[in-house]
């Protein structure tokens, strides 16, 4: 089932990727992951990595298990190489490791607050309101929830 719904996300935000050896690869490095994990975490990733092509900047600060499948699959060099040219922005997407202090002290407070914010309405637009299962993987969103009270629901309306 994971497969399906996966090669079908990666087709609708990189045309023309063939995903299935990227899939069996990503499966066979977390394999102590259950089938629905390892679906959200990749399917997470995926949506991270086009919403970073598609702005083309930012600063999206995400979970370590996510950023572990980025690991996996920059590590497979070419088929990551190609996945990123399939996406809207047509370039290669670093991986650099900084943390919010870090971004934090590189650009002003009100960019590093837009920077955080600005994602979420174009990923609810492209892929749906989050889940409750997605949406641990996403730092502001964990934030929003936790240190401002904000419910899922009035973050999803954040169109």
């Amino acid at each position: 089932m994971y497969q399906q719904i996966l090669t079908d996300l990666f087709l609708e935000v990189a045309p023309g990727y063939k995903a299935k050896p990227m899939i069996v690869h990503l499966r066979r490095k977390f394999t102590k992951l259950n089938d629905d994990d390892f679906l959200v975490r990749v399917s997470e990733c995926v949506k991270f990595l086009f919403l970073r092509s598609k702005s083309g900047r930012g600063f999206i600060p995400l979970s370590g298990q996510i950023d572990d499948i980025w690991h996996a699959f920059i590590l497979q060099t070419q088929e990551y190489a190609d996945f990123c040219l399939a996406l809207p922005g047509r370039d290669f997407i670093h991986h650099n490791s900084i943390s919010l202090d870090g971004h934090s002290e590189k650009v002003s407070r009100e960019t590093s607050v837009r920077n955080l914010l600005e994602w979420i309405p174009a990923y609810i637009k492209h892929f749906g309101p989050f889940t409750e299962e997605a949406a641990r993987y996403w730092m502001i969103i964990q934030l929003l929830k936790q240190e401002f009270d904000y419910s899922l629901e009035a973050i999803n309306e954040l169109v």
